[in-house]
């Protein structure tokens, strides 16, 4: 391989577009979990004087039904896939530390042909006891240390 091939395919590797077509066949094509899935997703999100737009990566939707008279919810999964170089690249995680159950983190269950949910798990040996122990981001920032 060439100098410019090699470049090019540490680059195309770094984008993280590798990760985001996996990701994107995972949950387009989990039979059972039913996922609509979108790759390339635009938002835009205005609030007073602050306006954002752009793309999410991965967009996985599914309705959940949770077994009680009507409260159904829907499933909304942003993802943004990256690889980011250790060397110049970091990221930082703004916490929200949860306070009750509803705001725990919540697993997808998959037994065959069954999909559940559950926020119902402790991990006493690494230190998840209380629901005060799970960790919550609701923004993340990446930052290049050389720039």
């Amino acid at each position: 391989m060439s100098d410019v091939e090699n470049k090019i395919k540490k680059e195309l590797i770094n984008t993280g577009i590798f990760l985001e077509g996996y990701t994107y066949k995972l949950f387009s094509q989990w039979n059972n979990a039913k996922f609509t899935t979108y790759r390339e997703f635009p938002f835009h999100n205005k609030s007073g004087d602050f306006e954002i737009e752009g793309l999410i990566d991965v967009l996985a939707l599914r309705g959940v039904e949770r077994g009680l008279a009507g409260d159904n919810i829907e499933l909304v999964l942003p993802i943004e896939c990256k690889r980011a170089d250790p060397v110049i690249k970091h990221w930082v995680f703004e916490s929200f530390p949860p306070q009750t159950d509803k705001n725990k983190q919540y697993f997808l269950i998959s037994d065959g042909n069954k999909i559940s949910y559950t926020n119902d798990y402790d991990f006493p040996k690494l230190g998840y006891s209380s629901v005060s122990d799970y960790e919550n981001a609701i923004n993340v920032f990446e930052f290049n240390q050389e720039t």
